[in-house]
C-alpha cells in the first residue's frame, strides 16, 4: 500500500474536526477616564490598542444549551496590548446571543475574567460585535471565522474601580491555528513527494 493510499484511508478514518482559532483585533481608543491616576500615561485617547485569544471550537461546551444563547468558558489567555503596556488574562468566555430581542438582533462578546493588571484589578475586559442583522449567526455554536464589516464594526472596552478605557475595533482576524495548517500540509506534501511516476511502455 502505498503513502497515498495510507493518507487516503488515515483521512477517512480519523474524525473531522475543526482545528483551534487563533482570533486576533486592533483598533484605537476613544474614552480614557482614570480618576485615580493608575494608567501608564501611554494609554491616551487615540493610543493603539490590539489583542488576541485562541479557543479550540471541538473542546467547549456551551453551558446555555437550547436558549437562543451560547455560552463558553475557556482556560486560555486573553492578551491586549494598550499604549505601552500589556494586560493579560489567564481566562476568557465567549457568549453568542443569536435570538437576542434585548437589542434586535445578533451579537458576539469575548469578555476576560477578573484579573490583576499592574496592581489594578481589573473587572470586566473584551470585546463586543453587535448587529441588527437577526440572520447572519444561524445557531449558538461557537464560529470558525466572522467578519468585521458584517457587524458594522466593533468595541473594546476595559473596566475597574474608577477605571474605564473604551475603544473601536478597527480590524478582526480569524485564522485557524498554524499547528493544524502544518500538519495538512506536510501530510499532503508528503504524499506527493512520494508518488511514483507512471511507468510508460
Amino acid at each position: 500500500m502505498n503513502i497515498i493510499m495510507i493518507f487516503y484511508v488515515t483521512s477517512m478514518i480519523l474524525p473531522a474536526t475543526a482545528p483551534p482559532i487563533g482570533v486576533s483585533f486592533a483598533g484605537e481608543l476613544t474614552i480614557v477616564e482614570d480618576s485615580l491616576g493608575q494608567l501608564d500615561p501611554s494609554i491616551t485617547v487615540g493610543a493603539p490598542f490590539s489583542g488576541s485569544y485562541t479557543y479550540d471550537p471541538d473542546s467547549a461546551s456551551d453551558t446555555v444549551a437550547g436558549s437562543g444563547e451560547g455560552y463558553y468558558e475557556f482556560e486560555n489567555p486573553l492578551t491586549v496590548e494598550v499604549g505601552d503596556s500589556v494586560a493579560e488574562a489567564s481566562g476568557f468566555d465567549i457568549q453568542i446571543l443569536y435570538q437576542s430581542f434585548a437589542i434586535g438582533g445578533q451579537k458576539y462578546t469575548v469578555f476576560a475574567q477578573p484579573f490583576v493588571w499592574e496592581g489594578i484589578p481589573v473587572n470586566l475586559m473584551g470585546i463586543d460585535l453587535s448587529t441588527h442583522q437577526t440572520d447572519l449567526l444561524s445557531d449558538d455554536s461557537l464560529p470558525l471565522s466572522l467578519a468585521l464589516a458584517d457587524f458594522g464594526g466593533g468595541g473594546f472596552e476595559l473596566r475597574g474601580d474608577s477605571l474605564r478605557v473604551e475603544g473601536e475595533i478597527q480590524s478582526l482576524v480569524f485564522v485557524p491555528e498554524p499547528d493544524g495548517i502544518l500538519m495538512i500540509f506536510v501530510g499532503v506534501s508528503l504524499a506527493l513527494a512520494r508518488r511514483r511516476p507512471l511507468r510508460t511502455a
